[in-house]
């Protein structure tokens, strides 16, 4: 029997084909990220006086985690029985997806005898408590594996390239939020220092935060106006430039992070306009490096300017929309009016590290040979 005819009919023993093995992993990871956000909605808004992990969202949280390993591993159970090599057990890229299934289930049991040992934090120690990180690493981890995935099957099946950008991109949205977690209290699309606390004030979430209006809210403000930016930057430049990814990835990467960044205030839906028109400017500028402009695709100065576009966007609306809805603002003219100008050019320095340009590529190239 040849090579192809024993593939084939391997395949038809299969219960999971490859294209439903990727499209059950793809729908348990969504699960997953829509459970880890509900639990944070969750104690955002009811606080850590409910002592029990038993709780509905993390229900919905472990649930998602169990359906994003379980395709997985039924397809290397079936390897087994197939006697297929040990290196053809899965495709690309799962491997790292049950590595970090695994991992969050090991974070998950350490999280458990964590609170009941130390018991539930509240504020700032909730982002960086050893357990939590366990969590949102191994689960970011997971992400990463996913986008692997994409990415291996974009090379293998050109007709579905679409789809597997997309699913690069939600991928990539994803692990940007994720990256974003330990910086809730300065993310300017969770803490609105430039506000007051006009809105984030409100929550218990934020009840551990006093000083909204002077000078220490100020810097935490603008600190995570910078950090936001750069990341923000790189997450969307480096996939464009590395994969060339279709028209709606911007869109996708930034609705993604951002829609998840502001769905645990209610009120912050105000500010989604904002991420919305900056996705919007990055998409624009993608479709013109399509056809010619900025050098097209291939030079670099096109993923500058969006490295620069996106944030600078992204907070000229934000404190526009936060002038008219948002509380008003109470910084500074000087102090906001200079902040969308950083957060712009620090997204723009983080391109240029990230993407250099042609002729430093090319003499590192020479320098190779």
């Amino acid at each position: 029997m040849s090579t192809t005819s024993a593939a084939l009919s391997t395949a038809r023993q299969r219960t999971l084909s490859e294209t439903a093995l990727f499209v059950a992993t793809f729908i348990g990871f969504v699960i997953w990220e829509f459970g880890g956000h509900i639990d944070v909605w969750y104690h955002q808004h009811y606080g850590f006086a409910i002592e029990s992990f038993a709780t509905w969202p993390h229900a919905v949280l472990y649930a998602g985690w169990i359906a994003s390993a379980i395709p997985a591993a039924i397809y290397v159970f079936e390897s087994r029985r197939l006697a297929v090599p040990r290196s053809e057990m899965l495709p690309p890229g799962y491997a790292v997806v049950l590595v970090a299934a695994a991992a969050f289930g090991v974070a998950g049991m350490f999280d458990l005898v964590w609170h009941s040992t130390v018991g539930f934090e509240v504020d700032q120690e909730a982002l960086v408590s050893p357990s939590h990180i366990a969590l949102i690493f191994s689960s970011g981890l997971g992400y990463v594996g996913l986008a692997w995935v994409a990415i291996a099957r974009r090379r293998r099946e050109p007709a579905q390239r679409l789809f597997m950008d997309l699913a690069i991109a939600l991928s990539v949205g994803a692990v940007l939020r994720h990256s974003l977690y330990a910086l809730m209290y300065s993310q300017p699309f969770a803490a609105d220092y430039a506000s007051g606390g006009a809105i984030a004030g409100q929550l218990f979430g934020f009840s551990g935060v006093t000083a909204w209006r002077d000078e220490t809210a100020q810097v935490a403000g603008v600190s995570g106006v910078i950090l936001y930016s750069m990341l923000l930057a790189l997450f969307v430049v480096v996939p464009l430039r590395r994969l060339r990814l279709a028209s709606g990835a911007i869109a996708l990467i930034v609705l993604w992070n951002g829609a998840f960044n502001v769905v645990g205030l209610p009120e912050m839906w105000i500010y989604l306009p904002a991420i919305v028109g900056s996705a919007v400017v990055g998409e624009v500028f993608w479709a013109a490096m399509g056809r010619g402009a900025l050098g097209g695709r291939d030079e670099s100065r096109g993923y500058w300017v969006i490295g620069f576009a996106v944030p600078a966007t992204q907070f000229f609306l934000y404190f526009a929309i936060m002038a008219a809805f948002g509380g008003g603002i109470a910084w500074s003219t000087p102090l906001w009016a200079g902040t969308p100008i950083l957060a712009g050019l620090y997204g723009l320095l983080a391109s240029g590290l990230a993407i250099p340009p042609r002729f430093l590529s090319a003499e590192n190239q020479r320098s190779a040979n």
